[in-house]
Parts: C-alpha cells; sequence; structure tokens
C-alpha cells in the first residue's frame, strides 16, 4: 500500500494524461530502452499514484503493468511455494517476497520495479515501503504485454544494478531462461544463459546446490490451462 500522498487531483490528473495519450507520462512499452535518458518522473511522484494504478518507474518514466492472467497467477504460486522451501530447508538467511512488493532497484530516486518473485539476503527494516538495492534473485513470468519489458527493459536494469540471478519463464513457449549474472564466465556481457522445458528441474545457482525448482511437477498442476 502506497503511503497517504494519494489524493483526488491527482488520481484525475493521471488519468486525464493518461487517456490522452500524454506520451511522457506513460512510455509505449516499444519504446526502445537506454535512448530516452533519465525522464522527468521520480519515486515521489509513483508514491503519489493512486491505489488503483499500477505501474513501474524505470529511468525516469513511468510503464503500465497489465493485470496477470490465472495462468501466470497459478505458476506464481507454485513457484512461489518451491522457492520458499528450499530457502527456509537451506537455513539460509533469506526471504521471498511476491508481486505487488515495491523494489528501489537502483537506491536512486527514478527506480521503482515490481518483480513477480524476488529473494533478499540482505535483510532491511521491515517498517521501510521497499526494498532498497538490488534483490540476488529475480523471476518474472511473461505475458503478451510484458516481453519487451522483461526480456529488454528489465533484463538489462537487473543486470546493472547487481541482481545476481534472473529467470524468464516464457509460459507460452513452456520455457526458463536462466541469466547467472555472477559469473562471469567467458566474459558474457549477460552473464551465463542457460534454457530449460517446462519439465526440467531447474537448479537456483545462487544456492551453490542446495535448491532446485522441479518445472514438471508445477507443469502438472497448472495443465489444465493448456488443455
Amino acid at each position: 500500500m502506497r503511503d497517504n500522498h494519494n489524493n483526488k487531483k491527482q488520481s484525475k490528473q493521471y488519468k486525464d494524461a493518461a487517456a490522452s495519450g500524454q506520451p511522457d507520462l506513460i512510455r509505449d512499452p516499444m519504446a526502445a530502452y537506454g535512448n530516452e535518458g533519465i525522464g522527468p518522473y521520480t519515486v515521489d511522484d509513483y508514491m503519489k499514484l493512486p491505489e488503483d494504478v499500477r505501474v513501474e518507474l524505470i529511468d525516469g518514466y513511468f510503464y503500465d503493468m497489465a493485470s496477470p492472467l490465472q495462468l501466470h497467477q497459478q505458476l506464481l504460486g507454485q513457484l512461489f511455494l518451491q522457492v520458499y522451501h528450499c530457502i527456509e530447508k537451506s537455513g539460509r538467511p533469506c526471504e521471498v517476497y511476491l508481486a505487488p512488493s515495491d523494489v528501489q532497484l537502483d537506491c536512486d530516486i527514478y527506480t521503482m520495479v515490481q518483480p513477480d518473485l524476488y529473494v533478499i539476503c540482505d535483510l532491511q527494516d521491515p517498517k521501510q515501503h521497499a526494498f532498497q538495492g538490488a534483490p540476488v534473485f529475480v523471476v518474472e513470468i511473461l505475458s503478451p504485454s510484458s516481453r519487451f519489458h522483461d526480456m529488454v527493459r528489465k533484463y538489462r536494469k537487473y543486470r546493472n544494478a547487481g541482481v545476481k540471478e534472473y529467470w524468464i519463464v516464457d509460459p507460452e513457449h513452456r520455457k526458463v531462461m536462466t541469466f547467472d549474472f555472477s559469473d562471469s564466465q567467458n566474459g558474457s556481457e549477460e552473464g551465463v544463459r542457460r534454457e530449460y522445458s517446462f519439465e526440467d528441474q531447474i537448479p537456483i545457482g545462487i544456492s551453490d546446490g542446495e535448491c532446485s525448482i522441479d518445472f514438471a511437477k508445477i507443469s502438472s498442476n497448472v495443465k489444465r490451462f493448456y488443455e
């Protein structure tokens, strides 16, 4: 829940601007990453948005977030259960969170994202509104409207901010792409990329072999969505 800066005037301004297509308030989701520089909006503007408006703030620009489909939510719930139990079993001092949950990724005033799922091991004051900095592990589940946003824009933000491991779950093609940004093997800019199917056992790299996700089990639990 955002703080009490929200008010009717701000809600009307936001909705009027969105309806009129004001280009610098809600950016076209296909806009090229990295070409627009830093935009005019800050975390303070984000905190003033109405409660019913769901957006992310990246480099000073707002990006709409469409309501997730049922398949998306089922996959997210199944993933959360397995990741949570893995962390609990490992005894590591880490916590797992689900969207909507704010992450001030760069610890600056221009970016606030809501990963579908993320893990933090650098525990912070639980009274603060958002996690400050880069989670160690992030998962995003693709939807038709978020492919570019998750695979290009947020991929680069996570990599540059210091996220150690990033997973992209692709329900349409039933595959999972994992990126290990902590491994500079072969000098790859994108880190080590691996690709798995929805029938694989997928290791969580940051767990040093202690945790893996049984996607065959997840696939079985969501099979009705593909029938």
